[in-house]
Formats: C-alpha cells, sequence, structure tokens
C-alpha cells in the first residue's frame, strides 16, 4: 500500500491516495463488489481495482475516511487486506494509564488497525494495512504522546499472506 501526502486546491477537499493489496478477488464481480464498498464510505471520492494486480487505489479525504474504514468494508464483502505486524520499543510508560495512552495514539495514525502496550516489555505492537502507518508515523505519535522511541529499527515481526495452489506438506 502506499500513501501519497494529500493535496488541496482551493475549494477542494484535500485527498490522499492509498492502494490496498487484497486477497480472494478473482473475477470483474469482486472488482465491482469492493468498489461499490469503498465507494460508499464517505471521504471516498474514487475507488479503482485492478484484477490483474490484485490491488485497490483509492482516493480519499483522510479527515473522512481512514485506511481502517476502508479494510473493514472491503473484509465485510468477504474479502482481505495485506496487513503487517510490527513492534516498537517505548520508553517511559509507568502505569496502566501510559499504555492506554500510546495505545490510543497509534490506534489514530492512519493504516492501524489495532496497537497493544506492554508496560513491562516496554513495547507497543501494532497491527497495520501492508504498507501504510510507516514506522516513523508509529514513532511520532508515541512521541506526541509524550513517551521516548528508541532510535533502533522496529522490529518487523509478522506479515499475513495468501498462500495458493500447495499440494504438498
Amino acid at each position: 500500500m502506499t500513501t501519497a501526502t494529500p493535496t488541496s486546491v482551493a475549494g477542494t477537499p484535500m485527498l490522499a491516495t492509498l492502494v490496498l493489496t487484497l486477497q480472494g478477488i478473482t473475477c470483474a464481480s469482486c472488482v465491482a463488489r469492493i468498489e461499490r464498498a469503498l465507494g460508499r464510505l464517505p471521504g471516498v471520492a474514487e475507488a479503482n481495482v485492478s484484477l490483474a494486480t490484485g490491488a485497490a487505489t483509492v482516493r480519499y479525504d483522510p479527515r473522512q475516511a481512514s485506511a481502517a474504514q476502508m479494510a473493514t468494508a472491503i473484509r465485510h464483502e468477504g474479502y482481505d487486506v495485506l496487513t503487517g505486524r510490527v513492534t516498537l520499543p517505548v520508553e517511559g510508560m509507568t502505569c496502566a494509564s501510559c499504555v492506554s495512552r500510546v495505545e490510543r495514539a497509534l490506534r489514530r495514525v492512519d493504516g492501524v488497525l489495532g496497537a497493544s502496550a506492554n508496560l513491562a516489555t516496554e513495547r507497543a505492537t501494532v497491527e497495520r494495512v501492508a504498507g501504510a502507518a510507516s514506522d516513523e508515523a508509529l514513532r511520532a505519535a508515541v512521541a506526541e504522546a509524550g513517551y521516548a522511541v528508541p532510535a533502533a529499527p522496529a522490529q518487523q515481526s509478522e506479515a499475513t499472506f495468501p498462500v495458493e495452489g500447495m499440494t504438498c506438506a
């Protein structure tokens, strides 16, 4: 998934472009269902799905729509969006309230589907739409919430993708 910086022309909303990698689309009917589902979301100006690439390109107003809402709409239609998981070190959490603040800050980043912080390990695990919510955006959200994020690179811990046609063990 790719995000573009929102741009604005006088009088028009700022639009961002998002490319979502899809799973389970097999025909033109699948394409049409996903395009309709995305098009019904408030803030979505345009949604184009390519059967050939298995991707949806969406132009949207990030003030009204989010990658998480798009992923939910696609899943509601019976398809899936490629996701990934990243673990970030977080310093300065001292209580359950701190954990909640970090989780809320991370969940507000566009592209984040879920976030869980652990006080004991001083880490936060984030599930995000593949390619969305850059490590830099996640770090900035945690820092903005008042916690330190060490400069070490984030630990990539998991990615989910389909494997079709396997017939052996």
